[in-house]
């Protein structure tokens, strides 16, 4: 399969393991520097049918994405999109099932799902929630996102026929941007509906501005995907040998922060700036909590619980990023060999 161009910088990357910056590893985003797409290294999940499914979809738009138009486009772009559309079918109907669940992302601590599903009662995946998000709030609707996962799930789920509907901040993967941004377009279209999705490390990192929002009584509306850590970059370290590594609210035990889960409630961080609040734990709750905030004139912030690790992966994106050539672990090295493989392969620009 030939191996596209994708865009995508990692901030932090590397720092503290790999803690930091935010991660796009999406293989349309263009715009930014040194990555590439590519097949990457053959693993279990790549050969777990999640993972075969959206390779399937990627095969059909790479066949359009490096070919100049022939007789077959046109018929090439439909099967492309009706793959797509089943696609997102899919991930808009991932529910957690219990302890037999399997989420998208199979590198995880295997204590972490089921330690968060009875932390919090938190039922929700982040595809759904995005499916579900997408489904109510209104068609003028501005959608804002940055750091973490989450761009690249919006870019590959999200859907609007307006213009400057979708509002992603990529040059940078901008932990912090999303409430900031949030309060910027709703002045800018004080008539419509405006809603920050963000992480709850980048939440943590930079959400000031829910103070100017109430100054100015503005309602803009924040929500707050809450998988306790930093799930992206937990991601990166997990598929480059290094293990969960501080990326994770783990309270300390001895010499590292590797004890129990730390619950963070942001509908109370929120009530005490005087936003109205909602706790989701369901897709139900989300779509209620969803419809009634449209009736209000305050800035809302919803509190979900999604769960760890349910977020897209694949679609032959490749994350180019620097990597120890000299460790004593060997699944470092192993993971070394295939970043130096992937730059072999990339695309000179």
């Amino acid at each position: 399969m030939k191996k596209r161009m994708i865009a995508l910088v990692a901030v932090f990357a590397m720092a503290v393991g790999m803690l930091g910056g935010c991660g796009n590893n999406n293989s349309a985003d263009a715009g930014k520097d040194n990555a590439v797409s590519a097949a990457g290294e053959t693993s279990a999940a790549e050969e777990d049918s999640d993972q075969a499914k959206a390779d399937e979809v990627a095969a059909l738009i790479d066949a359009i994405y490096v070919q100049e138009r022939t007789d077959k486009t046109d018929e090439q772009c439909e099967a492309a999109k009706a793959a797509w559309d089943k696609e997102m079918e899919r991930l808009g109907s991932i529910e957690y099932t219990g302890d037999d669940f399997e989420p998208l992302i199979k590198a995880r601590d295997p204590r972490t799902i089921p330690e968060y599903v009875k932390l919090t009662n938190g039922k929700i995946t982040q595809t759904a929630a995005l499916a579900a998000i997408n489904r109510t709030i209104d068609k003028d609707a501005t959608i804002i996102t940055a750091g973490g996962s989450l761009p690249s799930c919006m870019q590959r789920m999200w859907r609007t026929d307006k213009r400057g509907g979708y509002h992603a901040e990529y040059g940078y993967s901008c932990m912090g941007y999303e409430v900031a941004a949030a309060l910027g377009v709703k002045l800018a279209e004080p008539d419509n509906e405006v809603y920050a999705v963000v992480g709850d490390a980048s939440f943590q990192m930079l959400h000031s501005e829910i103070m100017t929002m109430m100054q100015e009584k503005q309602k803009a509306n924040i929500l707050v995907f809450d998988n306790c850590g930093f799930g992206c970059i937990n991601n990166l370290q997990m598929n480059h040998g290094i293990g969960s590594l501080a990326t994770e609210f783990r309270y300390r035990e001895g010499n590292k922060p590797c004890g129990d889960l730390i619950p963070v409630d942001y509908a109370k961080v929120a009530e005490g700036y005087g936003l109205k609040s909602y706790t989701c734990k369901t897709i139900e709750e989300l779509r209620a909590a969803l419809e009634d905030a449209k009736k209000q004139n305050v800035a809302c912030l919803f509190d979900l619980k999604v769960i760890p690790k349910t977020m897209t992966d694949g679609y032959e994106s490749w994350w180019n990023v620097g990597i120890a050539t000299t460790s004593e672990k060997e699944s470092v090295r192993k993971a070394c060999e295939g970043v130096m493989e992937g730059r072999k392969e990339a695309r000179a620009y």
